[in-house]
């Protein structure tokens, strides 16, 4: 427990440590002649992406430490370049199924992109010369070189050998760029179909299910697609049970209309096989008038959930973990809001954890229950806590790792290391609670055949108890591919602030007095994200910039704390 307990501190004392080093000291150091020579060879090697070098140079601790404190700046351009290879041989090193070039599409465009820190060792901002740099260094397999090239969205997958129009425009374009063309006309054709085409047969799904293009949907759009596939199903099994005026009635209509309908065909059925096709339609229909949340409604039911949520989560060991950093001066504040494609999520300007407005009202769809009665019956609010209590355990461990960071007072980038602790602390929740809380399974053993949230929640706890290593591959592959890792985060931010001081080396005094005088602030800036962060550096004042530097610069910071949180939750199960 002891050993425990020291690696909980880790990142605290660490931050703390680094507080109180001696410049003086420290600026009385400087490189001997072996030291600067292996500092030549090591920049020369990461200049070319060699990712051995890469790697030996972060380890190699004597020296980029001594870097850090004689010439931070450079200690930070060439740890950022480091950094950035390491990182995306990671990334290309893991098993990449043949299907999944959208998710390595979307990693490596975060990567490889204008002003990142791949891009100043030649891979970069187009994508093309990642083939090269696989064929000199790695040598992988032709199946995995073919899921990158498609990832790349290089021309010849995309559009085929035979055709040639454009395609120097096209290698001129970033990952980014090429995803954003492909997805816009993916969405038009699904926004198309969804508004105008009235086929629901099987046949017509699996033309679907096989159509290239919406491969290239971006996240957003995928999910659509797929509750687009969903409502055409939920139509077929519904049809079997509809009398010829009913059929007649949802004939030669859109898909949203067809399944509007289909809710009030199916509304209040006794019959058990209908009671089910009533289930899956009231799920992928929209909401009726009288089902929706009124301001009032919704303000009072976020009361009440902050209330029970707490109630609900108590005497597990995640619900107990989180009790208790409410219960040390947190504040909790719950909220009911459109989260536009996700189910709930935590906002650190305000301090808000935020539930899907939509996820709830589904919820009342499927179970025939209005706002009244969800308010007045205490038996049906037990039962939305139990389903919203995973998601709000999720976004409270989001919660905690912001009160670390400012206790800590380091800048702490959204990266997937938050979302590998925060989804295991979810999984551990569920677990617990499907094991001893037999209300609990219930509800998601049921709910899980008719929604995708509650198939989620069960599939986040299936996987995370398949293990740690499996567990963090996938959050990393499957769920959270679209943000960045700590590595890559830093590698951005780091290349990006020491460009910026190196530049201001260049300016007068006065106009680096004067933009000190006018640009934004330490607390402002702690609070940006990645790309706000990296995209604004020239508006930000140099202490600012530096004070982020430094944090950026003690990996052991964060590194500690997301091990400790790993160690945590896996020693509960």
């Amino acid at each position: 427990m002891s050993s425990l307990h020291s690696r909980a501190n880790i990142g605290l004392a660490a931050a703390v440590l680094f507080c109180f080093a001696v410049p003086g000291a420290a600026l009385a150091q400087e490189l001997n002649k072996e030291e600067a020579a292996a500092l030549k060879n090591y920049e020369a090697a990461i200049s070319s992406a060699d990712p051995v070098a890469a790697k030996k140079f972060l380890e190699d601790g004597t020296l980029a430490d001594k870097l850090r404190i004689i010439e931070p700046e450079q200690a930070a351009t060439l740890i950022a370049k480091a950094q950035a290879i390491t990182d995306l041989q990671q990334l290309l090193d893991r098993t990449w199924r043949a299907g999944q070039d959208m998710e390595l599409s979307r990693a490596l465009a975060l990567r490889i992109d204008f002003n990142r820190p791949l891009e100043k060792v030649g891979i970069g901002p187009a994508p093309e010369p990642l083939l090269a740099w696989m064929a000199k260094y790695k040598k992988y397999s032709a199946a995995k070189t073919l899921t990158v090239k498609k990832a790349i969205r290089e021309f010849e997958t995309v559009f085929g050998t035979a055709a040639v129009a454009g395609k120097a425009q096209w290698e001129a374009a970033t990952i980014r760029e090429r995803n954003v063309l492909l997805s816009e006309k993916a969405a038009q054709l699904l926004e198309n179909l969804i508004n105008n085409e009235t086929k629901t047969d099987k046949a017509f799904q699996d033309k679907l299910k096989n159509a290239e293009i919406f491969r290239y949907l971006d996240p957003a759009g995928k999910a659509r697609f797929e509750r687009y596939l969903n409502q055409l199903a939920t139509v077929e099994l519904a049809k079997a049970r509809l009398s010829a005026p009913q059929a007649d009635k949802i004939k030669n209509r859109p898909i949203e209309q067809q399944m509007y309908l289909l809710g009030g065909l199916f509304d209040n059925s006794k019959d058990r096989g209908a009671v089910s096709i009533e289930r899956k339609v009231d799920a992928g229909r929209q909401s009726r008038p009288g089902e929706t949340l009124s301001f009032q409604n919704n303000q009072l039911l976020a009361g009440m959930l902050r209330t029970s949520l707490q109630s609900e989560v108590k005497g597990t060991a995640a619900g107990n973990k989180i009790l208790k950093f409410y219960n040390s001066g947190a504040k909790l504040d719950v909220a009911i809001e459109s989260c536009r494609g996700c189910y709930a999520k935590y906002e650190p300007d305000n301090g808000k954890i935020i539930l899907d407005s939509e996820m709830i009202q589904q919820y009342m769809r499927i179970n025939n229950i209005t706002a009244e009665t969800l308010l007045k019956n205490k038996t049906q609010l037990a039962a939305l806590t139990k389903y919203v209590s995973p998601m709000f355990v999720h976004e409270a461990t989001h919660q905690m790792q912001h009160d670390w960071a400012d206790k800590a007072r380091i800048y702490k980038p959204y990266v997937q290391e938050d979302e590998i602790e925060s989804a295991s602390m979810e999984a551990l929740y569920t677990t617990e609670k499907m094991k001893k809380d037999k209300k609990f399974k219930d509800l998601f053993l049921k709910m899980e055949k008719t929604t995708a949230y509650a198939q989620k929640r069960i599939e986040t706890m299936d996987r995370f108890n398949e293990g740690s290593v499996k567990f963090d591959k996938t959050v990393r592959q499957v769920y959270y591919y679209g943000i960045p890792s700590f590595d890559a985060a830093s590698s951005q931010i780091l290349s990006a602030i020491s460009a910026e001081l190196e530049r201001r080396k260049a300016l007068s005094a006065a106009d680096r007095a004067a933009l000190d005088a006018g640009g934004t602030g330490l607390k402002d800036a702690m609070g940006m994200t990645v790309t706000e962060l990296t995209g604004s550096v020239a508006d930000i004042k140099t202490d600012a910039l530096r004070k982020i530097q430094d944090d950026l610069l003690h990996k052991a910071v964060y590194t500690g704390h997301y091990e400790n949180a790993a160690d945590w939750t896996g020693s509960m199960l």
